[in-house]
């Protein structure tokens, strides 16, 4: 007798702009435990794509020329399934994928195959990790979807501002409209960073979600 399977695949397509849509590999029905973290002992929701990561997807690929892309160094926090990676790199971005999660990063790569595009750098490590966040270096572009949950979040979200983004660089990150956030801008309003609030909306599944994006430069 067979037993039931440890998790499911799906492909499913994300229509990003006109001329692109990126098919993306997630695993559904897990039921597997997957690696925890070996330092914040989390690992959940990164095998599935969410709203807030298709909203930042679109926005990034409507907000900057083809042209501004090319060559960027780019990190993505907290990659997931690796929808943010494939569209950096599609854009022509030098993409690295940060997750806790070696899983993770393997289905970032498998999804970089699959619409070939080039393969991502990986960073396996914890962002709450000080001593990790200062080996990673210093980027042109941050990119995060859903790493905002409370206002305790902003605290070392603020650091990886201040530790990975280049002077003038430039940080993206997409919220589903979570409370704690206002505590986050107004960290970042009393500081050298500048902030600038989108708000979108995008479909997913049956409905519409909205979503808002901060632009956040640093000075």
């Amino acid at each position: 007798m067979s037993e039931d399977p440890l998790f499911e695949e799906s492909i499913l397509p994300y229509r990003i702009s006109p001329q692109l849509v990126v098919r993306l590999i997630e695993l559904r029905h897990v039921q597997l435990d997957f690696s925890h973290c070996s330092y914040c002992g989390a690992n959940d929701y990164w095998h599935l794509a969410w709203p807030a990561s298709l909203a930042l997807s679109q926005y990034l690929a409507s907000t900057q020329s083809a042209e501004w892309w090319q060559g960027k160094q780019a990190l993505v926090i907290g990659c997931g399934a690796g929808l943010e990676s494939v569209v950096l790199s599609s854009l022509g971005a030098n993409v690295t994928a940060l997750d806790h999660i070696p899983e993770s990063l393997r289905l970032v790569q498998r999804n970089c195959e699959l619409n070939e595009v080039p393969r991502v750098q990986e960073r396996c490590c914890c962002w709450l990790d000080e001593n990790s966040r200062q080996q990673v270096g210093q980027y042109d572009v941050l990119v995060g979807a859903d790493v905002l949950y409370e206002s305790a979040d902003g605290v070392w979200i603020h650091e990886l501002l201040t530790t990975l983004l280049k002077p003038g660089g430039l940080a993206f990150f997409g919220d589903p409209q979570r409370e704690g956030v206002a505590t986050f801008l107004e960290q970042l309003a009393a500081s050298h960073f500048h902030v600038q609030v989108h708000h979108r909306e995008t479909e997913w599944m049956a409905g519409r979600e909205e979503v808002d994006v901060y632009q956040i430069r640093s000075g």
